[in-house]
């Protein structure tokens, strides 16, 4: 179920599904073809490497100029930045 994905981290063109229980699945689906799937309320491509949740934000700093740097739960060791270009949709997004 979708209220149950905390994000989608893609790598290597394969998409994994990282559940709000700590699961994660392989999917066979781009990136691209799932943000035009799921509820644009609720999940935002941050980047060219993830989609996520508005549940599964932790924290959001300023990062280098205008960028953001994100937090996820569950926690994942990879660093999300949104871009410069994405972050005023990020901000506008969190509003809704």
């Amino acid at each position: 179920k979708t209220k149950d994905i905390a994000y989608i981290f893609s790598k290597d063109k394969i998409s994994y599904f990282y559940m709000k229980n700590g699961d994660k699945h392989p999917s066979d689906f781009k990136l691209q073809d799932l943000e035009e799937m799921l509820d644009p309320k609720t999940f935002f491509r941050a980047n060219r490497q993830f989609i996520v949740h508005i549940d599964s934000l932790d924290q959001i700093r300023k990062h280098q100029g205008s960028r953001l740097k994100v937090s996820l739960v569950p926690n994942i060791d990879l660093e999300l930045v949104i871009s410069t270009d994405k972050t005023p949709l990020f901000k506008k997004w969190l509003e809704k």
